[in-house]
C-alpha cells in the first residue's frame, strides 16, 4: 500500500539522518528557553518561600498557578505573554529557514558536510518558503472564516436540543472545523515546499496552487501519510504525559530525570516530523509531475569537485538549434582527399626516399 510504503520510507530516512532531528530539537529548545528562563526566574522568586507552592513537587497543579496569577497585580504575566508572542513570531520566521535546510538534506546527496548543505538550503529557500507561509496564512483565513460561521450555526442549532450529548458535540463543531482547515493548509504547505525543493522553482504562487490541486486530487494518500505520523506523535505524547503525571518530582534528581524524559519526547517528535516530510517527498515523487519527480533540487550540486547550478544547466541544455547554430560555423562539404590516404598516379613509380 502506498501510504504504508511512504510512511515507512519516511521513518527510514529520519533514522538515517539523525542530524536533522537534532537540529529541529535544538531550534525548538532554544525558542522555548527564551520564554522558559524568565518564567523560571519569576516562579522561583514567587514560590521558593511559599509553603503552598510545595504542592507543585507532587505534579502539575493548574489551580495553584491560576490563583498565583489571580493575586499577582504586577505586569510580570503580561510581560511573559508578550515574550511568548514574540517568540511565536520568531518561530514562524525560523520555520521557513529551518524547513529550507531540512528539504535540502532530504533531496540532495553530495559530498559537502551536513552543516554546509543545511545552511545552504536554509538560505536558498528562505525567501521562497516565507512567501509560501504567507500564502498559507491567507488561504487559512479565507477558509477559516466561512468554516467558523457554518460551525457556529451548527452549534446554535444543536445547543437547542434536549440531548446533552448533542449539545456537547455542537460545542465541538467550531474547534473541529478550525482544526481541519488548519491541518489541510499545513498539508498543502508541506507539499508546496516539497515541489519547490524538488524542481528548484521560484514561483511560490504557482507552487502553492499546484500543490493545492495535487493534495485535493490525492487527498486519501496525502492525508493518510499525515494521519499515520499524527497517530504516532499522539501516542508518543500520551505515553510521555502518563509517565510524567505518575512520576514523582520531589527531589533534584527526579526533576532532572523528568526534564530528560521531556526532552527525549521532543527529540522523537522532531524525528517524526522529519519522517513526515520525507514521506511526503516520497509520495510526491511517485504521484507528482514527471518534471518535478526527476528534477535535481537544491541551489547547487557537486559533480567531480565542480559546483553546478541545475537551473543554469537546464537552461543550457534547452538551447534552441538556432541559438546553437549562431555559435558554430556551418558544416562544409567533405574533402575526398582528406578521407583517404594520398596515392600515386597509375603507372608511375615511386622514387625511393633517402637515396
Amino acid at each position: 500500500m502506498m501510504i504504508a510504503k511512504c510512511a515507512g520510507s519516511g521513518l527510514k530516512q529520519a533514522a538515517s539522518r539523525p542530524g536533522l532531528a537534532t537540529t529541529l530539537w535544538l531550534w525548538n529548545f532554544l525558542l522555548a528557553a527564551v520564554v522558559a528562563l524568565p518564567a523560571w526566574a519569576v516562579f522561583r522568586g514567587a514560590f521558593s518561600l511559599s509553603p503552598e507552592a510545595d504542592q507543585l513537587l507532587n505534579g502539575f497543579n493548574l489551580r495553584l498557578l491560576i490563583e498565583a496569577f489571580h493575586y499577582d497585580r504586577s505586569s510580570v504575566p503580561t510581560a511573559l505573554l508578550a515574550t511568548a508572542a514574540a517568540v511565536a513570531l520568531l518561530g514562524l520566521l525560523g520555520n521557513a529557514l529551518i524547513a529550507g535546510g531540512v528539504f535540502e538534506i532530504l533531496v540532495t546527496d553530495d559530498k559537502r558536510s551536513f552543516l554546509h548543505r543545511f545552511w545552504r538550503g536554509a538560505g536558498h529557500f528562505f525567501g521562497r518558503f516565507l512567501r509560501l507561509l504567507i500564502l498559507c496564512g491567507i488561504t487559512l483565513t479565507v477558509m477559516a472564516v466561512p468554516t467558523v460561521l457554518a460551525a457556529l450555526a451548527i452549534t446554535w442549532v444543536m445547543s437547542r436540543s434536549d440531548s446533552e450529548a448533542t449539545r456537547f458535540f455542537g460545542y465541538l463543531a467550531a474547534p473541529a472545523g478550525v482544526f481541519v482547515v488548519l491541518a489541510f493548509c499545513a498539508l498543502v504547505l508541506d507539499y508546496a515546499r516539497a515541489r519547490m525543493a524538488l524542481d528548484n522553482s521560484r514561483s511560490a504562487f504557482k507552487a502553492w496552487f499546484r500543490s493545492l490541486g495535487f493534495v485535493l486530487r490525492h487527498l486519501v494518500g496525502t492525508a493518510g501519510i499525515a494521519i499515520v505520523f499524527f497517530i504516532l506523535t499522539l501516542a508518543l505524547f500520551i505515553v510521555s504525559v502518563r509517565y510524567q503525571t505518575s512520576a514523582r518530582s520531589n527531589t533534584g534528581g527526579l526533576i532532572l530525570a523528568l526534564f530528560l524524559v521531556q526532552q527525549a519526547t521532543l527529540f522523537l517528535r522532531s524525528a517524526l516530523r522529519v519522517g513526515s516530510l520525507a514521506g511526503a517527498l516520497t509520495f510526491y515523487r511517485a504521484r507528482g509531475p514527471r518534471a518535478a519527480g526527476m528534477g535535481q533540487a537544491g541551489p547547487e550540486s557537486q559533480a567531480g569537485g565542480v559546483v553546478i547550478d541545475p537551473v543554469r544547466a537546464g537552461e543550457a541544455m534547452q538551447a534552441t538549434p538556432a541559438d546553437a547554430s549562431a555559435d558554430v560555423p556551418p558544416d562544409e562539404p567533405p574533402d575526398p582527399s582528406a578521407e583517404r590516404p594520398e596515392t600515386s598516379a597509375p603507372g608511375s613509380v615511386d622514387k625511393p626516399t633517402g637515396a
